[in-house]
This record gives C-alpha cells, sequence and structure tokens, in this order.
C-alpha cells in the first residue's frame, strides 16, 4: 500500500467504530501517539481519542493505516500491547473519580485507539507556574484528592510510577470554576496481578522519579516509589523548583534544598515528613500513600480542628453512590448513581459479643490452674500420676470455662487418677475438698476478669477488646448530642462534623447506617458503630470487609476497641477524629 505524501495526522470528520466516533481536531502529538477531539455518536458528548502512532517507526498510508516496516514488527508490537495495557489499567480504576476515566478501545488502520473524557482545564505544572506559590497546608490540601486516588490505584495493586505536575490534570467539571485534580497518564503503571502484564516499563522522569526506578532496579520498586513522586510533587507545588535528580544525589552527593529557607511557609515537623518521603533508600521513606497522609495529617492536627470543626449535620445533607463497575473494556461502561438519605440512629442497640480475648483469657486461666495444682501437689500426702493429672488440668480449665464450675465430675475424676492407698475413704475426701477449694478460687478469678474489662485489657496488653453480650437500656445508651462528635480530616466529607448518639453507625448503604460515607469501595455497607458503655465510648466493628484502623490499631471482625477523645479513625480513604466530652 502507499504512503501517505501528506500529514500523518487524521483529517477531521474521520470515522471510527463503523461511524460512532467523528474526529474532530487534533490536539496533540508525541513520540507515540496522537491525541484528537472527537464526538461519540453513542454517548452524545464530546471525548479524547488516543491514537497509537510511534512516527520514528511507522508510517501512515492513504486509506489511513498504519505501515509498519517488516523488521520493526515485533518492537511495533510489543508497543501496541503497552498502549492497550494503558488503557486497560486506567479503565479498571474508572470507580475513583480523581482518576481519568477511559470509556473504550478500538483496534483499526493496523493500531489502537482508546477513547477517554474530555477534561477543560490544564496540568498542574501550568496551574501552579500561573499562581504564586503555595504554603505546605495549601499544597496538601489541594493535592488531597490525588493522594486518595493514589491509595486506592495502590490498593489494586497497581504503581502509578510517573507522577508528576505534567501527570496531574487541573480540570473544571461541569461548568464549575473551581479546578479538581485528576490523576492522567498511566503509561509507566506496573500492575502485579494476574490480568494484566507483569513487567515495569523502563520509563522514569528527572527530579521526581527515585534511585530504584532510574536504576532500573525492579526488584526494590513499591509502593514507596510513588510516595517519593508524590512528595516531589508537592515540593515543586510549594517551591517552584524540580528537585534535583536522584541519580545526581547518588553520584554527586546533592542535597534537597529546604523548602524553608526558600521562603515556603512550612513547619518544621512537615518539612521533616515531606524531605522524609524524598529520602534515597527506600527504607527510610513513608512505605505507603497511607502513611505519608496520617503524618502530614499529625503536622497539620493543631490547626484542623480549628478550621474545620462546624456544625454541619450529615443526616439531612449527605448524599452518597454506589459504583457499579464493569471491568470490559467498551463503550457500555458506566457507573450508576443514586441518592442516600441516612436513617435517624436507634438509641438501643444490643451487642452481641463474648468475653474479651478468649483465647489469651484461656490462656491466663490455665497458668493459674497450674500454679494452684502445682502448690496442691507439694502440700499433698501421696502422689499423683503425672500424665493424668496432666490430662486433669486442661479439662478443669475447659470446664471452669465453659461455666461447669459446681460439677462433682472432676473432683472425682481426679481421685481416680491418684495411686492406691489404703484408706480410700480418706483419699475421697481430702481431693473432694481439696478440688472444690481450687475450683473455688479458678471460680473467683473468672469472676473477677468478667466484671472489669479493664482487667482484661492489662492482661491481653492490647487496645482491641470484644465486649460481653448486653443491650443498653436508654438511660445508659443515649448522651447529650455535643457529647461526642466525628470530624472528618479527609475524604469526601472532610470538614465536616457528625454527632453521635450510642448506637450511630457508619458505612455506604444508606437504609442499614446513620452516616453514609460515600464514594469509597473499601467502606462497607454497615461498616462499624460507636456505642456508649460504662461511661466510655467504643468503636465495635460490624463484619466489614477491610475493618477500621484506631490509633494505628486494625478493628475487625467485631471487635471493639475503647476510644478517647482525639483518637485517630481510618475507614478506607476517610480520616475522623473523635471529639468527646468524656475523658
Amino acid at each position: 500500500m502507499e504512503p501517505n505524501t501528506g500529514s500523518i495526522i487524521l483529517p477531521p470528520g474521520t470515522l471510527l467504530d463503523d461511524g460512532n466516533i467523528v474526529l474532530k481536531e487534533c490536539m496533540g502529538q508525541g513520540g507515540f501517539g496522537i491525541t484528537y477531539k472527537a464526538f461519540d455518536k453513542t454517548r452524545n458528548e464530546h471525548i479524547v481519542v488516543k491514537e497509537f502512532f510511534p512516527s520514528k517507526m511507522v508510517t501512515r498510508a492513504a486509506d489511513n493505516s498504519v505501515l509498519v516496516p517488516y523488521e520493526k514488527q515485533e518492537i511495533y508490537q510489543n508497543h501496541l500491547r503497552s498502549f492497550c495495557r494503558e488503557a486497560k489499567i486506567i479503565h479498571a480504576l474508572k470507580a475513583h473519580p480523581n482518576i481519568v476515566k477511559v470509556y473504550f478501545t478500538l483496534e483499526e488502520n493496523n493500531t489502537a485507539y482508546y477513547g477517554m473524557e474530555l477534561l477543560q482545564g490544564m496540568d498542574l505544572a501550568r496551574y501552579l507556574n500561573k499562581n504564586k506559590k503555595l504554603s505546605f497546608e495549601d499544597a496538601y490540601h489541594l493535592l488531597l484528592p490525588v493522594l486518595d486516588a493514589l491509595k486506592y490505584v495502590h490498593s489494586q495493586n497497581v504503581l502509578h510510577r510517573d507522577i508528576s505536575p505534567n501527570n496531574i490534570y487541573m480540570a473544571r467539571k461541569d461548568g464549575s470554576a473551581d479546578y479538581v485534580p485528576i490523576l492522567i497518564d498511566f503509561g509507566a503503571a506496573h500492575v502485579a496481578r494476574s490480568g494484566f502484564t507483569k513487567t515495569f516499563p523502563k520509563a522514569y522522569k528527572l527530579g521526581y522519579s527515585p534511585y530504584e526506578q532510574v536504576s532500573g532496579n525492579t526488584e526494590r520498586q513499591g509502593t514507596w516509589t510513588d510516595v517519593y513522586s508524590m512528595c516531589a510533587t508537592m515540593y515543586y507545588a510549594i517551591t517552584h523548583t524540580i528537585p534535583p535528580s536522584s541519580s545526581v544525589r547518588v553520584l554527586n552527593g546533592e542535597q534537597i534544598a529546604r523548602p524553608c529557607d526558600m521562603g515556603v511557609k512550612i513547619s518544621e515537623p512537615q518539612e521533616f515528613v515531606l524531605l522524609r518521603g524524598m529520602s534515597l533508600n527506600t527504607k527510610d521513606r513513608q512505605q505507603t500513600i497511607e502513611q505519608l497522609m496520617m503524618e502530614i495529617q499529625q503536622t497539620l492536627i493543631g490547626d484542623t480542628h480549628k478550621k474545620r470543626r462546624s456544625d454541619w449535620e450529615i443526616r439531612s445533607e449527605s448524599v452518597g453512590f454506589e459504583s457499579v463497575v464493569d471491568d470490559s473494556l467498551g463503550p457500555e461502561s458506566f457507573i450508576e448513581s443514586k441518592p442516600v438519605i441516612p436513617p435517624v440512629p436507634n438509641p438501643d442497640p444490643i451487642i452481641k459479643e463474648g468475653l474479651p480475648n478468649q483465647g489469651l483469657a484461656v490462656g491466663v486461666l490455665f497458668l493459674e490452674t497450674v500454679l494452684f495444682y502445682g502448690l496442691a501437689l507439694l502440700l499433698s500426702p501421696v502422689w499423683f500420676a503425672p500424665i493424668g493429672y496432666a490430662v486433669m488440668m486442661l479439662l478443669n480449665t475447659a470446664f471452669s470455662f465453659a461455666g461447669l464450675h459446681g460439677s462433682l465430675l472432676m473432683p472425682l475424676a481426679r481421685m481416680w487418677v491418684s495411686v492406691e492407698d489404703d484408706n480410700r475413704m480418706r483419699l475421697v475426701v481430702y481431693h473432694l475438698l481439696r478440688s472444690i477449694l481450687v475450683l473455688s478460687l479458678l471460680d473467683a478469678l473468672i469472676a473477677w476478669i468478667r466484671k472489669d474489662l479493664s482487667l482484661c485489657e492489662k492482661i491481653a496488653k492490647v487496645k482491641v477488646v470484644p465486649f460481653e453480650q448486653v443491650q443498653h437500656t436508654q438511660t445508659t445508651a443515649v448522651t447529650h448530642v455535643n457529647s461526642a462528635r466525628l470530624v472528618c480530616n479527609a475524604g469526601n466529607l472532610a470538614g465536616k462534623t457528625m454527632d453521635l448518639l450510642s448506637g450511630s453507625s457508619l458505612g455506604r448503604e444508606a437504609s442499614m447506617v446513620t452516616y453514609v460515607l460515600p464514594g469509597d469501595a473499601h467502606v462497607s455497607k454497615r461498616h462499624c458503630e460507636f456505642v456508649f458503655v460504662n461511661n466510655c465510648w467504643y468503636l465495635k466493628d460490624t463484619k466489614s470487609k477491610n475493618g477500621t484502623v484506631v490509633d494505628g490499631v486494625k478493628v475487625e471482625n467485631e471487635n471493639s476497641v475503647r476510644l478517647k477523645s482525639g483518637s485517630r479513625i481510618y475507614i478506607g480513604h476517610y480520616e475522623f477524629t473523635f471529639v468527646s466530652e468524656m475523658r
């Protein structure tokens, strides 16, 4: 087929997908592709169409198809697969609102195309250059949606590996004057799961890529790789200066200039967290985006409560949605949304749980049994068969924990494992009295543990504990509306306040919870609830899929944790501070 001697750019009016896609104009051209503005008749909206066209190895034929020399077929096919792979990755992440949406892929003209949403705005680099330097706090809040998107990307076992101001797009959606950051360009992404390629594309960006990526050390790359790039992007946002290349830092020992020396409004703890994220040693960085966000929030906690506390009532204004995710690559992919209205909380919840830390409690009781019986052995006038006695200790522990404390089975059975004695009646009376004494002491210990939950916490030396079965009355369950509340620090409800009653619950299903947490697939339909017991607040897991992190401790499997004023609570990409008048 004869090559086209004219432009390699497809002319306006070119039809794709059997006429459903009409190309309008060229928006840009790079080394591996051409971007067009197009109209999608199926969606009845303008979109962006990216065409795979590596201009250095192919030419355009007169019929608009791509001509590939025979000797370059193999490398062309490899790059073509990478192009389609990028589209597949972005499409699979479409559930997050701050990740660019890919609608479909096409294979025509001996090449591939994919259609994506048309964003109005500019990239972050241009946006920052048009504005003055940001303070660290302003930069963090500006990029918080990107951090959240990146956290979601990592939760899907994907590494972006190309975070930079050029790959964050400041978009104006629905005619709004406000800019929303959108994460774009997944051409360098790595996916560590079946269904996608498991290779690392050889790509990096000087100033924003860590040394393990620049050097091609794939074994050392992980979520901390994106942490470096994200911190480098934040560094540029507050200084308008690209950080020195990680390879130059390694070879020449060049240091990153401190933002505080460049007139940036940043505290020492904030600067420490930021520069730590750009450490050359992977182990010196924050290992995950969640850890980075948590450390930054800790540096902002002094101002967060003052600036973000409000009397906004989520029950009356919250609107959430459920995502219907279809991972097939096609124009029919969509996200359904429906408004939800949280119900009024139930003041009389019933908590059904067992004894705190049951496995550990059994171990403690067994140890006590061994000590008691060891003392009894020393005082005994006769010798017991060691194996039989060990069996009796195990049975006694199990029986005691099961509530069979008053049974004569154990004392009588213990009598028959002793060696023979001429005075059988004396043995019966002696061992019966001694066993009843030991069991009584164990009963007292069990009662003490069950009565005092704080004792169990001290024994277990952990913060997460389940409750006993208990039904709370109206007098103990209901507290003053301002006695406890949640302040949302991060997530779709950032800056909002939720007043708590005993029994208030969080989740994404409106019909099941008091407060709806929209837009996060990591939040279960009924995720957790808050309970007021014995003048103490507890967070109780309600069979959530991913659990809840409270002050660094993960709560799951219907366990509970005692809250204190100032406790930090993490649910999916949401972060809350628990505030209570109760200490």
